[in-house]
């Protein structure tokens, strides 16, 4: 299948210098004594990436200024291939208020850097100020700059000591010690003569194309833009749809970053009618092309209509639906597609063929255009779906869990009926856990028939967290943990007394009467001999692999000492900030973060992360 990959011998072109002119291979200039960049120089300059100048010269030996090297680099990383070129306004518009302090013509490959978490604001002062922009790209620099922009900077945080093993070694910067180990290992920058690194020393145009050419010879970048369809957020699968309408399924791995508008995110916010970029790199141990990275665009939407389809036509501005609406049935309205529009029907990618008169349909406009357009028969039924959460007021959505791990969420039809156990009921006498089968109507619950179980649980409190929307208590009883929505209006005691949620810890013995899967009554048993506690802080370092955080933890007395956090294998972390679910890999440096768990043997170990608000 012919998917549109740009790849980067085609998307970049790098301008070394302002005054240059393009020419061909073969530069006067590139004696013998420049043998070791020839065929980089050579192969850069037939594809335009690196250009020479109007008297037939590269200037091998003439040094790049720092403000040169951040073009250079941002377009090695694809600032330049026309298919990223939303990501760069996004990535210049999220930088504006910061870069609106310097002058300097490298501003948006400048801003695509620190979208690709390659720069940040301090390290524009180094590069882009008035006093350094024109100065000399020292080798040091050269090698942090490479190291960044292939992701060394991860590896790095889990190996915080290793030290370039060069003659002059201590002549490198401590800051960046890390960078030239990583960048040299990789062979991309070399050392000089009698094993010295020189970390002072100018960069020159040879050095530079001979990294370059080091570089897109390893990674060989390619880009495609897609059309999200759908998303399967369990198997990390997602759906595709190019714009000559084929379709394709991704898996995206969990080692690949998904950035959402500028900010790093997860695949459970990627949804239909997103643009996405997805950037592909080789992958030398399976000689292979890998899904490298994931850039998406959200589309902000002005309106969104649920309504009744009532058939397209084609005409010369383009393809126009026509939509009913559900109170007044007579009342028609015709919605132009976008280009782009994304098409789904019953939740796969779908096309207008097969809608039918008569069909729910939704609709997102954006633009005066339709980019979103979700069908479904008008009758539909969920059966054996689990709820989720359920509505407080008539306003409200209630979600549901389906057979497909699904969580959708849904409007409850003025009337709608409801029976659980048998009996006729509310929808707010609903329970999280509540086995339930829906049937729906133009896309809301008109009817549903529920059943949930009562039981009392005993057990040892495994984890505790609270957000915006929810809160929860996981229960370990032998081996299994089973969580439990705590209902708004729970009874809460520990020793006989009524407290909190605030006030339990992980390792108290517990005892839930739960409705199916909502806590009615917690009734717990502190234990004084307990090893149990918190540890409140800011994170300072993360090591995925061995599954622990570094915290300068901050004591009663306001000390603040190290500690190390490990996460017990399918820690919950949450954001107290909106209430969603975390991994280890969204946790960052800087985060505040509190951590429930127990202390042995000198060890501190968590079930539960709250990553808390920033501190202003």
């Amino acid at each position: 299948m012919m998917k549109k990959i740009l790849t980067m011998f085609v998307s970049v072109m790098v301008v070394i210098s302002a005054l240059s002119t393009a020419y061909a291979a073969g530069f006067k200039d590139v004696t013998s004594a420049y043998s070791w960049a020839q065929d980089a120089i050579d192969a850069l300059a037939d594809e335009k990436i690196i250009e020479g100048y109007p008297d037939g010269t590269f200037m091998p030996g003439k040094d790049i200024t720092k403000q040169e090297a951040i073009t250079l680099f941002a377009r090695c990383l694809g600032s330049s291939a026309d298919v990223n070129e939303d990501i760069v306004t996004i990535a210049r518009n999220n930088a504006e208020q910061t870069l609106a302090k310097y002058n300097s013509y490298a501003l948006d490959q400048a801003a695509y850097l620190m979208y690709k978490k390659v720069l940040n604001e301090d390290d524009l002062v180094a590069y882009l100020s008035a006093s350094n922009k024109d100065k000399p790209l020292k080798r040091y620099e050269a090698a942090t700059l490479i190291a960044k922009s292939l992701g060394g900077e991860v590896w790095l945080k889990s190996n915080p000591d290793v030290k370039a093993d060069f003659a002059d070694s201590d002549d490198i910067p401590a800051s960046a010690q890390g960078y030239v180990y990583y960048a040299s290992e990789l062979g991309i920058i070399n050392g000089m003569e009698d094993n010295e690194f020189v970390p002072n020393g100018n960069v020159t145009r040879a050095q530079i194309a001979t990294m370059i050419y080091r570089i897109l010879d390893m990674m060989k970048y390619s880009y495609s833009r897609w059309i999200v369809t759908a998303v399967d957020p369990d198997l990390n699968i997602v759906t595709l749809r190019n714009e000559d309408g084929e379709s394709e399924k991704y898996t995206i791995g969990t080692g690949v970053p998904i950035m959402i508008n500028g900010e790093k995110s997860q695949i459970t916010l990627l949804s239909g009618g997103m643009e996405v970029v997805l950037t592909f790199a080789h992958d030398a141990d399976t000689n292979a092309d890998r899904l490298y990275s994931v850039d998406a665009v959200s589309i902000v939407t002005e309106d969104s209509i649920d309504g009744i389809y009532r058939g397209r036509k084609t005409e010369n501005s383009g393809t126009k639906i026509s939509v009913a609406d559900l109170e007044e049935r007579t009342e028609v309205t015709q919605y132009l597609l976008s280009s782009s529009v994304s098409v789904t029907y019953e939740g796969e990618s779908s096309t207008l063929a097969n809608f039918k008169d008569g069909d729910y349909v939704h609709v997102e406009i954006s633009g005066g255009k339709a980019v979103i357009v979700a069908g479904a028969p008008k009758t539909t039924t969920v059966s054996k779906a689990v709820v989720e959460y359920i509505p407080t007021d008539v306003s409200e959505k209630m979600a549901v869990r389906t057979v497909d791990n699904e969580v959708v969420e849904y409007a409850v039809a003025s009337g709608a009926s409801l029976r659980r156990n048998g009996a006729v009921a509310e929808f707010r006498d609903l329970a999280v856990g509540d086995s339930i089968d829906l049937t729906l109507e133009y896309g809301e619950i008109k009817s549903a028939v529920a059943v949930g179980a009562s039981k009392d649980v005993t057990g040892v409190i495994d984890s505790i967290y609270h957000s915006s929307t929810e809160s929860l208590i996981g229960v370990k009883k032998g081996s299994t943990v089973t969580e439990y929505t705590v209902s708004r209006d729970a009874i809460i005691t520990m020793n006989g007394e009524n407290v909190t949620l605030y006030d339990l810890r992980v390792g108290f013995s517990v005892e839930v009467v739960a409705s199916s899967l909502t806590a009615k009554e917690i009734n717990v048993t502190a234990s004084s001999t307990a090893a149990q506690r918190s540890v409140t802080g800011v994170i300072t370092a993360v090591n995925t692999q061995w599954g622990m955080i570094q915290v300068n933890a901050e004591l009663d007395n306001g000390e603040v000492v190290p500690q190390q956090v490990f996460l017990k294998k399918n820690a919950t972390i949450i954001d107290s900030a909106n209430g969603k679910k975390l991994s280890i890999t969204n946790l960052e440096m800087g985060m505040h973060i509190l951590a429930a768990g127990s202390e042995s043997g000198g060890i501190f170990e968590t079930n539960s992360v709250m990553v808390l608000p920033e501190e202003k």
